[in-house]
């Protein structure tokens, strides 16, 4: 029996994790192997009673290769079940390909699982006819089930599943939850634990909040792997030296115990390569955490925190009450620690809040300085509390996936045009890291609030046309630069501090000045002095330096009120194998250059 376990990622970096899962369950239930990849199951559908001998097989795609590439490679695997894990990024193209994959295997059967097919999987199958079941469970127990029923050639009803049958769509109703996790193999194979790819871990499933816009909300409790398990399997990560470890865990940091000794194990055992990504509750992190963080590498812990909004109105009509207050002290410290990597979420369009509380919250949220802050919109995804809601609060909302809202009875389509543009230029210009003093001088000098500068910037883009199309990321330095020279608070200093963010960020020089050899001499000089060990040509193919008119040192030690010099310059470098592991900036280095300042 050939089993292939198949999804579209939403792009290469990612590892299917569910579909690992499902591989190391079916790999422990049943004899793997066979003797003919192409095995085929006889005209009745099933292999000859009492064998027990399954290939699975497991293919990762993304959403961006060709529809016509995925289905030669699945055809040409020859499965005899076909089992997609579908999810709202995904589920659009994973609908086209298996519909296409029926008219050429239609002996396949073909099995979806995962929440975009399992909320309302009865009519998921009759709203498609070359659908054969829909796993709507936890798919370890469930579709091993299924295999077993298949080898045996049973007709037994199987919890978990809704199947096509001669006699119509049946729903077998509803599965247990597997209470005993540690029972689930661990999910990764030895080859699969190198590269540069992130790999995604559970140490727990479930969530203890009961947020009106997720499906989470429609499980209770929390279920935990046991923590001895847990230690064994991040003891696998960190002797592979992986590169990245993601926890899907819906709210790692609910037991202060469990947590406080998940992460003292990681620092204890660090190998300097391996970060770990976690979704906290900011408001459940104790001093005790904090302290112990303050102990970790810079860049391997990353911090997910969904602060949603600071309104308490809409927080409460999303039940998630969490105050913001708690979390902004939180938020706070740990930045202050300055090796830990945070990031904050915010959803637009929650009930009662209008475009002005938003940009509210948007402030309130970036002035807690996080490295990153992502501006999200509500997806009223079938089955969660808030989409049955949704004429309570003057939802529209897309058809189709992902569902994203278009307006409430608070806030228009048109104020969501707009937060959509701001968001595109605070993932360019602050998430990416490459702006860091210019937007600090900025919004200092101007006296703006965040959400006004940026709303001025993308009426600035949009006038421009700059937001119509792609550009290479040196490009939004002039943009940016063009932007400020038009306003009433611009200073001559930006242009310096924009080429130190760029050679900073991306370690190239922004402006080329036409030098005197001697000065070039000088810079060679200066240079030399940087690592007396390494000749100079080294050192020039190492560092990317640029010339200053001002003591950007002193700029970043606070003191602002500098003049350019008429009779020196600055030399700033930075050194390529010197990297933040929190920031991503490059080490920074200058010197001065006594010559008289030319015209560049």
């Amino acid at each position: 029996m050939n089993v292939i376990l198949t999804t579209l990622n939403s792009r290469y970096t990612h590892m299917s994790l569910s579909l690992r899962y499902l591989r190391s369950a079916l790999e422990q239930r049943f004899t793997v192997g066979s003797p003919d990849p192409r095995h085929k199951l006889d005209s009745a559908g099933g292999a000859e009673p009492g064998q027990d001998s399954v290939r699975v097989t497991l293919h990762e795609f993304t959403i961006n290769q060709p529809h016509e590439q995925i289905l030669r490679t699945l055809f040409e695997a020859g499965p005899d079940y076909l089992c997609f894990s579908v999810y709202i990024w995904n589920v659009e193209a994973t609908l086209k390909l298996a519909a296409s994959l029926k008219k050429v295997l239609p002996g396949t059967v073909i099995l979806f699982g995962g929440p975009e097919s399992a909320y309302d999987a009865v009519s998921f199958l009759k709203a498609y006819s070359y659908l054969d079941a829909v796993v709507t469970g936890e798919g370890e127990k469930i579709l091993g089930d299924y295999i077993e029923r298949q080898i045996n050639r049973g007709n037994f009803g199987i919890p978990g599943l809704v199947e096509r049958t001669p006699e119509g769509v049946v729903n077998h109703g509803k599965a247990p939850l597997i209470k005993a996790l540690d029972s689930i193999p661990f999910p990764y194979k030895e080859e699969e634990l190198g590269g540069q790819r992130m790999l995604y871990y559970e140490a727990s499933r479930g969530c203890p909040y009961r947020c009106a816009y997720c499906l989470s909300s429609r499980e209770p409790g929390v279920r935990v792997f046991g923590l001895d398990r847990v230690l064994d399997d991040l003891e696998k990560f960190l002797k592979a030296e992986v590169m990245q470890v993601k926890f899907v865990d819906r709210t790692f940091n609910i037991d202060p115990v469990r947590t406080q000794t998940i992460f003292r194990y990681l620092i204890e055992h660090d190998n300097g390569i391996t970060g770990f990504h976690f979704e906290i509750t900011a408001a459940l992190i104790r001093e005790e955490e904090i302290e112990l963080l303050s102990k970790a590498r810079p860049g391997q812990f990353q911090f997910e925190i969904g602060v949603q909004s600071t309104c308490e109105e809409a927080m409460t009509a999303v039940q998630r009450p969490l105050p913001f207050e708690r979390t902004a002290e939180v938020c706070r410290k740990l930045r202050a620690l300055g090796n830990v990597h945070l990031h904050l979420d915010l959803i637009a369009g929650l009930p009662f809040e209008t475009y002005e509380r938003f940009l509210n919250s948007f402030d309130e949220v970036y002035n807690l300085s996080p490295h990153a802050l992502q501006l999200g919109f509500l997806k009223l995804i079938p089955g969660s509390p808030l989409s049955e809601e949704a004429g309570k609060y003057g939802y529209i909302k897309e058809d189709h996936p992902p569902y994203e809202v278009l307006g409430n009875h608070k806030l228009s389509f048109a104020e969501l045009t707009q937060l959509k543009r701001v968001e595109a230029l605070v993932d360019i210009f602050y998430n990416s890291h490459g702006f860091t003093q210019t937007l600090s001088y900025a919004l200092g000098r101007s006296g703006l609030l965040p959400s006004a500068f940026f709303t001025g910037l993308s009426e600035f883009f949009r006038g421009r046309g700059y937001d119509q199309q792609a550009y290479r990321s040196e490009a939004h330095y002039s943009h940016l630069e063009a932007y400020l020279e038009e306003q009433s608070w611009y200073d001559p200093v930006f242009r310096g501090l924009l080429d130190y963010d760029c050679l900073v960020a991306l370690a190239k020089r922004r402006r080329e000045s036409d030098m005197p050899e001697m000065v070039r001499g000088l810079i060679h000089d200066a240079l030399r002095t940087s690592d007396a060990s390494l000749p100079v040509k080294t050192i020039l193919k190492r560092v990317r330096y640029q010339l200053f008119d001002f003591d950007v040192k002193a700029w970043l030690e606070g003191v602002t009120e500098v003049q350019p010099q008429q009779d020196s310059v600055w030399l700033g470098w930075v050194d390529t194998t010197r990297r933040s592991a929190v920031n991503g900036h490059y080490e920074y280095a200058q010197a001065s250059l006594e010559v008289k300042l030319w015209k560049s």
